[in-house]
């Protein structure tokens, strides 16, 4: 299938809800385009920390934040990615030969908001060195979503938009309810065929 734009999944929002008035842009200012431009981003965010999509995993090395001193009783501090939603577990970076462990042990973290420097930081506190992060990812670009996490995605926007162009309207709220149990559906199929990684190799603490 071709992947649309963000202009194109709005449109297919404002059709699952009756709304006729297509935009041509998200930025137009129509009433449409604002209420699209309210809750595009949102609704993304909202999906992709609570579903399990592959599409949205993402693995990096964490790295150090230059200058700071972790809490006690955390050894090492970590840049919190900026396009992290979601941590999922944190795990061992690659070791080999006499540096692999022969007891392995959940990897201990902590999200921590560091007050310390100005301007405040996100950062990850942590015991180990090197360690991988796993976490879902804000994936921006909808030519690389999945058809699953589209019709999710169409549905949840549609039940906002419906709220947000139709208030007291009661036949175009009931369309957005069928919207968002499809959006549910779609959820449903991820959440089976995602591979379930609930991590043993590593909790938040």
């Amino acid at each position: 299938m071709a992947f649309p734009a963000v202009e194109d999944l709005c449109n297919m929002a404002l059709d699952s809800i009756g709304y006729t008035r297509h935009i041509a842009d998200i930025y137009e200012g129509s009433a449409a385009a604002r209420v699209c431009l309210a809750y595009y981003g949102q609704t993304r965010d909202e999906l992709l920390v609570e579903g399990e999509w592959p599409f949205a995993l993402r693995e990096v090395a964490l790295i150090a934040l230059a200058g700071q001193t972790p809490p006690t009783p955390w050894t090492f501090e970590y840049a919190y990615p900026a396009d992290c939603l979601r941590i999922r577990y944190v795990r061992p970076g690659p070791l080999t030969g006499a540096a692999r462990s022969t007891n392995p042990l959940p990897v201990l973290f902590r999200p921590w908001n560091d007050q310390r420097p100005n301007p405040p930081v996100q950062a990850i506190l942590c015991d180990l060195s090197p360690a991988v992060l796993i976490y879902q990812g804000q994936i921006t670009d909808p030519t690389t979503w999945t058809p699953e996490f589209i019709r999710a995605f169409v549905g949840s926007l549609a039940k906002k938009l419906a709220f947000g162009l139709f208030k007291g309207d009661n036949i175009i709220k009931d369309r957005a309810m069928l919207a968002e149990q499809d959006a549910q559906k779609a959820m449903s199929v991820d959440s089976m065929a995602a591979p379930q990684d609930t991590p043993v190799n590593g909790q938040q603490r």
